[in-house]
């Protein structure tokens, strides 16, 4: 008797997360949401419009000139990185993460301060 309890208890939880899931499913995939790309000065980025419980497809990287593209982020203080593998389950924002290129006169590592030249010529060789 013990056993048949078992079994029936199981057999109805079964039941009860499949009504679960199916009823999850029947409702994602109704609806569409915007994903915005905020570029933050870069390039632009297309929006996509996303169904429900659906994935945001990555979009190229944009470019910005002097900063090197480091991520979306689903905050504008670039915080909270965004995984594209992320359910849509409503409108969002992504934005761009940027890194700045320059750098700062003295502060190279070489010796005597100072980067390292861009064009390959050492400072004070005559060519």
């Amino acid at each position: 008797m013990k056993r048949r309890t078992l079994t029936k208890g199981l057999i109805i939880a079964v039941m009860i997360a499949m009504i679960a899931a199916a009823g999850l499913l029947a409702a994602c995939g109704e609806t569409t949401y915007t994903v915005r790309f905020d570029t933050g000065g870069g390039s632009l980025v297309d929006s996509q419009t996303v169904k429900e419980c659906g994935t945001a497809t990555e979009p190229e990287p944009p470019t910005r000139d002097g900063y090197t593209f480091a991520g979306w982020y689903t905050d504008s203080e670039c915080t909270q990185e965004f995984s594209f593998s992320q359910l849509i389950t409503s409108d969002i924002t992504l934005y761009a993460k940027w890194v700045n290129n320059t750098y700062t006169p003295g502060g190279g590592g070489t010796p005597g301060g100072g980067d390292i030249p861009v064009s390959g010529e050492t400072p004070g060789l005559e060519y």
